[in-house]
């Protein structure tokens, strides 16, 4: 990398506190799957998606910047939501000093009964 590449990845690094920053593609999905992968371990049973909700605070509180995307429910063939997914982007600077987005994904799948499948429900996460 030249003088002046190296000089702008430095100022963008410093404007973007990411922890992501300067990580190459690997090590930055790694860093994210790890810390989304913190609070997902064994069967739920609340109402208001606290595992979901500690994930992102694990991002926040390690200085990684993320993004809501979307979230969604899928339903099984009766109607009644059998999932809810929701999609992050972590955006950073790349290793050779470009732009780049971590993308998260987090599924809490149904476990419960068959008129409220979400009654209980599992974690797994990913990060690519």
């Amino acid at each position: 990398m030249n003088r002046e590449a190296n000089e702008l990845m430095k100022i963008a690094q410093e404007l973007s506190q990411s922890i992501l920053n300067g990580k190459n593609r690997s090590s930055a999905s790694r860093i994210v799957g790890n810390l989304l992968r913190k609070n997902t371990g064994g069967i739920f049973r609340d109402t208001g998606w606290i595992p979901i909700h500690k994930c992102f605070k694990e991002l926040t509180n390690a200085g990684v910047e993320w993004e809501l995307k979307t979230t969604a429910y899928r339903k099984n063939e009766d109607g009644n939501p059998s999932s809810k997914v929701w999609e992050i982007e972590c955006p950073y600077i790349n290793n050779n000093g470009r732009e780049s987005i971590i993308y998260g994904h987090i599924t809490a799948s149904g476990a419960g009964t068959v008129r409220d499948p979400l009654e209980i429900y599992d974690v797994v996460t990913y990060a690519n």
